[in-house]
């Protein structure tokens, strides 16, 4: 054989070899998109085949989340759920993430599935209106609740920009667009524009309270200027229904809705889990995520002592 036939043999070889390997690259990257894409369930993975009683934890600030929405609708539907009880150690968050959160608990105990909020250290602001969307709410001697309201913050800039020279000029379809503006005089046009809009949110926030609570709306304006409850205050103002934790929970459970005293009780988590892939590959994502949580705009309905 020619030297010229062995090195296009040789060739050939090489290619072939070089082709299977992009195909098995290609093949396991189509695995790790489809890994990345379609996270394991959190409720299916336990595939729990028994009745139960569905324990998860709400905490630190609420935002809107997907993934928490999708578990807690797989656990509405599940019929093995026969409760939930929600343990809820949080100051607040968005008025969106709170309202989107209530109106999914509302929607659970109104189809018939009892809910249980155990507050824990804090359940303020949006982390007390998620409470009043259940049955049943629970609180210990030391827990801070309360701070019923919302809060829009906006800096100033312009005279600290005057003191060291520097002007901003802003060219705006309108005197209201970006409105509260850090690098503008506050106009109070804008001002009552946004006094308005939280006004609205407010009285939004007390009819759910003072529903949830079965109490008169009057009541729950004297109580919602903002301040913070003790758990004993609460239960005295019935703001809340009991002292206790899981305990008392379930004996609430087992006495008021039936629920067999031997149920068993299942942590499911609310938090996405993170993919080894995404970890290793897209390392950034979880501080890009992290950003998104903590750069909160627009109406807030959180306890925040530091400010």
């Amino acid at each position: 054989m020619s030297l010229d036939s062995d090195i296009l043999l040789d060739r050939i070889n090489l290619k072939n070899k070089l082709f299977k390997w992009r195909v098995l690259a290609l093949v396991a990257l189509g695995i790790m998109l489809f890994a990345l894409a379609n996270p394991e369930n959190n409720v299916s993975e336990k595939n729990i085949m028994t009745d139960y009683i569905a324990s998860v934890d709400i905490t630190g600030i609420i935002i809107d989340d997907k993934y928490r929405s999708k578990i807690l609708k797989d656990i509405a539907d599940d019929e093995r759920a026969k409760a939930i009880i929600i343990n809820v150690d949080s100051p607040g968050g968005t008025t969106v993430g709170g309202e989107e959160l209530y109106e999914q608990i509302k929607g659970i105990s109104e189809s018939g599935k009892p809910v249980v909020v155990v507050m824990k250290t804090l359940a303020t602001s949006a982390g007390y209106m998620i409470a009043v969307a259940s049955d049943y709410i629970i609180a210990r001697n030391g827990t801070i609740t309360g701070s019923i309201g919302v809060i829009v913050q906006s800096a100033e800039f312009t005279d600290l920009a005057e003191k060291i020279g520097v002007k901003f000029h802003t060219f705006k379809s309108g005197p209201l667009k970006a409105s509260p503006s850090p690098f503008e005089k506050l106009d109070p046009r804008a001002e009552e524009v946004m006094n308005d809009v939280i006004a609205d949110f407010y009285n939004y926030f007390v009819k759910i309270v003072a529903e949830g609570r079965n109490l008169p709306e009057e009541k729950v304006r004297e109580l919602a200027d903002g301040r913070i409850y003790g758990g004993r205050q609460a239960l005295e103002l019935g703001m809340i229904d009991e002292i206790g934790g899981q305990e008392e929970a379930l004996a609430w459970l087992v006495k008021e809705k039936n629920i067999a005293e031997d149920i068993a009780i299942e942590d499911i988590s609310l938090i996405e889990p993170e993919h080894p892939f995404r970890e290793l590959f897209f390392g950034e994502m979880s501080e890009l995520d992290l950003f998104r949580k903590i750069n909160m705009n627009g109406l807030l309905a959180l306890w925040n002592p530091n400010n």
